[in-house]
């Protein structure tokens, strides 16, 4: 029996029942460890160990969005939860609080095993009775009953907001009797936000009257009344203005009059359960996992037991794979690339793949190469292979550099030449036809004496013979 895994994994180990797998620091994401067991006829029975590794948030915040400053009564605002680097996203559950009230569940069935930021969001219509609330997102893992209890939960600092909302009378009579000459108090009472100011108008001069303010309580004292009259109290704030009458009424019997209230509706929260969780599977024969599941915190160690019933096997082990092989960049690494002789040529090796594999060229040792930083410059043709690797697989591409010859250089001599031969043409040629035309051409044929001197004589036994010359003409010219 054995267990084969990237981390922990176990030789075979024969004449035993159990075989533990432990890992001190559990790093990897995608682990998935197998116990396995060989029968002693050669056949080998292999079970995958679920393992949930989990990670608590670095930072829950909570903010509204598009909106900064206080909030306006009846207005939709949305107030957004922030979860940086969480892991499983599938088992996170964000729950919203309005103090201490529950007001939603949200649930993720994205499967994640890696650390990711994500984000919840809680639309609010706030009333004047939600002014001063404070509310908060708590990012909790539901990681089912093998992981911890409770629940790990990180909360995100409170989130105060201040509601504005338009005046509203509070609750107060509208009419006052007193009998002739007597003194009157008239109260008007309002709240809002922000705080309103309140003035009090009436219509008749008589009578003296002297207004006192405490808190939202406006007062008007009115001394020896004598006759009836309407007094208006008027209360404005940046959100609105309001004006309530109430009369006086002077040996006016008294009447019963309805007192009037104003009460703002609640808001109610609502309330999402998670659906439960499935029990996990239990294999008993003929291998066990003790225990059946794990949950184990990012970096921290796990240990599980892999037990058989049966006795007719040659040894149990661990082995588990996780990450993702390696992939190279084709599109930087064509399978044949031409060069030109004398001119070097960078071949860039990429791969990418979980964990970030290892680069390696591979080529004839007697070629003139100068490799860097997984790059390979070369000089010559040549086949040149990189190799990508990590401990999930090994891939590779053969690049196979062809040289190219540069005619350029023999054609310019080529040309250069071919130029000094017609101008070493043109010279000769030129230089006859000069000098033909410069000096001309003379025969000596039939030449006779004559006793005439003209210039042209020739030796004969000491004295000047004369000899006839006959100049030819331009058409005896021949090159």
């Amino acid at each position: 029996m054995g267990w084969e895994a990237t981390f922990g994994g176990t030789s075979l180990e024969q004449d035993v029942i159990v075989v533990t797998w432990t890992v001190k620091n559990l790093t990897d994401w995608t682990i998935q460890p197998k116990c396995y067991i060989t029968s002693a006829d050669g056949k080998q029975c292999l079970e995958t160990f679920p393992v949930i590794l989990y990670k608590i948030p670095d930072r829950v915040s909570i903010s509204v969005l598009s909106h900064s400053g206080p909030m306006v009564e009846g207005t939709q605002y949305q107030l957004q939860c922030d979860i940086q680097n969480i892991a499983p996203l599938q088992n996170l559950v964000v729950k919203w609080y309005k103090g201490n009230e529950l007001l939603d569940n949200v649930t993720y069935s994205n499967v994640s095993k890696r650390p990711e930021d994500v984000s919840a969001t809680l639309m609010i219509s706030p009333s004047r009775d939600d002014d001063g609330d404070q509310y908060r997102c708590r990012a909790e893992l539901d990681l089912g009953p093998e992981g911890p209890q409770p629940h790990p939960t990180v909360t995100s600092e409170p989130l105060n907001i201040t509601v504005h909302y338009a005046p509203e009378f509070l609750p107060g009579n509208d009419t006052v009797e007193v009998s002739a000459g007597s003194d009157v108090s008239l109260d008007c009472s309002a709240e809002g936000n922000p705080p309103p100011e309140l003035k009090w108008t009436n219509n008749t001069a008589e009578g003296n009257a002297n207004e006192i303010t405490v808190g939202r309580l406006r007062t008007l004292n009115i001394s020896r009344v004598t006759a009836n009259a309407t007094y208006n109290c008027i209360v404005t704030n940046s959100l609105g203005s309001i004006t309530k009458q109430i009369h006086v009424l002077v040996d006016v019997p008294p009447q019963q009059h309805p007192t009037m209230f104003s009460t703002a509706p609640s808001t109610p929260g609502t309330m999402t359960t998670l659906p439960g969780t499935a029990k996990p599977k239990l294999v008993t024969f003929p291998l066990e996992l003790n225990p059946p599941r794990v949950v184990v915190r990012y970096g921290n160690s796990v240990s599980v037991n892999c037990s058989t019933s049966s006795t007719d096997h040659e040894g149990m082990g661990w082995e588990a794979t996780f990450g993702d092989k390696p992939c190279i960049n084709a599109s930087r690494l064509p399978v044949r690339i031409p060069v030109f002789r004398g001119y070097p040529e960078e071949l860039v090796c990429e791969a990418e793949g979980y964990p970030q594999p290892r680069i390696k060229w591979v080529y004839d040792p007697a070629k003139h190469v100068s490799e860097a930083g997984g790059n390979l410059t070369v000089f010559e043709a040549g086949l040149y292979n990189c190799t990508a690797t990590n401990i999930v697989e090994t891939s590779f591409i053969v690049v196979e550099v062809v040289l190219n010859e540069d005619y350029l250089p023999l054609i310019a001599g080529f040309v250069a030449f071919m130029v000094v031969v017609i101008s070493v043409i043109f010279v000769v040629i030129y230089s006859i036809y000069y000098k033909n035309n410069k000096m001309g051409r003379y025969s000596l044929k039939k030449a006779k004496l004559s006793s005439t001197p003209n210039g042209n004589v020739a030796q004969n036994g000491g004295q000047d013979t004369p000899l006839p010359m006959t100049k030819l003409s331009q058409p005896n010219i021949y090159f």
